[in-house]
């Protein structure tokens, strides 16, 4: 196969617009977020002391906040820590450092691609990251993973450095490397995966020249997480056998595209085929590179992206304390796949003008695709946000002080009911309802729903997971009915409450909150 490049560059400010607006969205977005699940935990132990907080995540005490323990690693907790502690304690301006670790990630990642990809289309890549609801809802995440993203982002263009070099790198070269691997894993436990893949490839690059300094580098850089057992030891002490969850042929369809992609398939479609034909168009070319021996630095990362998947996929058919195959524990591979589609996007045939028109349709489709979604996502960003956090403090606000909060639905209360222990240092009233009666959480007994007549208010929550189809029917002008809980109609109906208010607030986690006022004896 013959091939030509194009030396036309990408204009130096292309790039810098799309991080900006990157950052815009992540800051819209940011403002409407509602604190969930982990994130109580996170904002719960970064009030630890760094010592008593290294215990806590080994399994100490795990239950002293009232809200679920964690698995995690300790050092993006340690950030966290020095942040809230030195900086600010505001949610939004923490969801703003989240985002800021993204960007700075994304300006690594870019500079990098400009690098050694080159060429016109190098900026693909960068749009697959940037122009993204996947990468924005995650960046404002209070967790790991937007640091763990943009030490991603810092290994892939370390490595693309190291693999360029005519000679074999010097060992300080290699362990320099070594250590952001180890800030990496010590943030998130699938960074051992990302540095397995990594130095795989490395070994492959120098097999003939340096294959001792590069196992030896490996050695320094896998040493240190032996120091991960603690953790891993009391990440295991919370967890239990899991449902199954997503199979090996949907992680990689969610690895590359969230589920918000599906609110308007057409949308998904286009970014999904863009992608695929992207791809096969990268590892194409670069088998015929390896066949000729004038391989490229980013015809690894397909090296890296292959041992990452076998290790990720492989262990989900025999672990099951946590699901392996969680697309968020891969983001570390989001830019070794920018790579691989920006070096697919670039190649043009000298016999095969189909070739190249399947190539630019590839990159319309992703970008049309991606930016379509991401419009979506930002004009609807409420149907997105992790919970009903932000809707029952405002409610419980506007109610008298102490109104009980009853929740409806034991498999879905814990989305409402741990960020409001948090939100209100475990003071809030918070009740669950059962088919026996109701009990005060978090683990009173069984009474009779009578045990509520005393209070002359409550508040009724009930929140149910939408499919993303239901978010496209409400794009699409069909609202999808809300049919109120048969519990809630037996309280009702036992005659001593009345509905006062309710409203609804659509979206992934549809809640309902209804205000009932206990009628005059």
């Amino acid at each position: 196969m013959i091939e030509r490049r194009s030396h036309v560059r990408v204009p130096l400010w292309i790039a810098p617009v799309v991080i900006l607006s990157f950052a815009l969205a992540c800051i819209w977005f940011a403002s409407r977020q509602n604190i969930w699940i982990d994130e109580s935990t996170q904002l719960s132990g970064i009030t630890l002391a760094p010592g008593a907080l290294i215990q806590w995540l080994s399994g100490v005490d795990t239950g002293r906040f009232g809200v679920p323990g964690d698995r995690m690693p300790p050092l993006g907790y340690l950030l966290d820590w020095a942040w809230w502690n030195g900086v600010s304690n505001s949610v939004f301006g923490f969801r703003l450092f989240h985002a800021a670790c993204v960007v700075m990630g994304l300006s690594v990642f870019a500079a990098a691609e400009r690098r050694f990809v080159g060429g016109r289309w190098a900026i693909v890549g960068l749009l697959f990251l940037a122009m993204s609801p996947k990468t924005i809802q995650f960046a404002v995440e209070l967790r790991s993973y937007p640091m763990f993203f943009a030490l991603a982002c810092v290994q892939a263009a370390m490595v693309l450095r190291l693999i360029s070099a005519p000679v074999a790198p010097s060992m300080r070269a290699l362990l320099l490397f070594a250590c952001i691997c180890i800030v990496t894993y010590f943030t998130h436990f699938f960074g051992v995966v990302a540095t397995c893949a990594y130095f795989g490839a490395l070994l492959l690059r120098f097999v003939r020249t340096a294959p001792g300094r590069v196992v030896a580098a490996g050695i320094v850089a896998m040493l240190p997480s032996l120091a991960l057992k603690p953790f891993v030891t009391g990440a295991s002490a919370i967890s239990g056998v899991i449902a199954v969850g997503v199979s090996p042929s949907q992680y990689v369809l969610q690895l590359f595209a969230g589920s918000a992609y599906l609110v308007w398939p057409i949308a998904g479609l286009l970014f999904l085929a863009g992608c695929a034909i992207l791809i096969a168009a990268g590892v194409f070319a670069a088998i015929g590179r390896a066949a000729e021996r004038r391989s490229q630095p980013v015809d690894y990362m397909i090296v890296v992206a292959g041992l990452g998947t076998i290790a990720t996929i492989l262990p989900h058919f025999w672990i099951s304390s946590f699901d392996t195959l969680k697309p968020t524990y891969s983001i570390w591979l989001l830019p070794v796949l920018a790579l691989i589609m920006s070096s697919g996007a670039r190649e043009v045939s000298r016999h095969s003008r189909w070739f190249s028109l399947g190539r630019l349709a590839a990159i319309g489709a992703l970008t049309v695709g991606a930016l379509v979604s991401t419009v979506i996502f930002l004009t609807h960003a409420d149907w997105y946000v992790h919970g009903p956090a932000n809707a029952i403090a405002a409610a419980a606000q506007a109610a008298p002080p102490n109104t009980p909060i009853v929740y409806f639905g034991a498999e879905t209360y814990s989305y409402g009911y741990f960020p409001t222990v948090y939100n209100t240092h475990g003071r809030a009233n918070q009740w669950l309802a059962t088919g026996q009666g109701v009990k005060r959480l978090p683990e009173g007994r069984v009474q009779p729903l009578q045990a509520l007549s005393g209070y002359p208010e409550i508040l009724v929550v009930e929140t149910r997971l939408r499919r993303y189809s239901d978010l496209g029917d409400k794009l699409k002008g069909h609202v999808p009915a809300w049919d109120r809980s048969a519990e809630l109609d037996a309280l009702l109906a036992g005659g001593r409450w009345t509905e006062t208010a309710t409203s609804e607030n659509f979206g992934y986690y549809d809640t309902a909150i209804v205000r009932l006022k206990a009628k005059a004896r």
